[in-house]
C-alpha cells in the first residue's frame, strides 16, 4: 500500500529508544506510523514547553 514505508527493523533500529528513533525519522523528514502510544507521549514532551502548563 505504502511502497516508500519502511519497518524500523528494516532501517537497523530495532533496539533503539523511542527518542533515537524519533530523532532519526525527524533527520531524515520521515513520518512515524505508530500503534506504539509511547510516541505520543515523547510529542507531548518534546513538542509542548513547561510554562504552557502554568495557570
Amino acid at each position: 500500500m505504502y511502497s516508500q514505508a519502511s519497518q524500523t527493523k528494516e532501517l537497523g533500529l530495532t533496539d533503539f529508544s523511542d527518542k533515537k528513533i524519533w530523532d532519526f525519522a525527524k533527520s531524515k523528514g520521515y513520518t512515524i506510523v505508530t500503534f506504539d502510544s509511547d510516541f505520543f507521549d515523547l510529542e507531548y514532551d518534546l513538542w509542548v514547553s513547561p510554562e504552557s502548563h502554568l495557570a
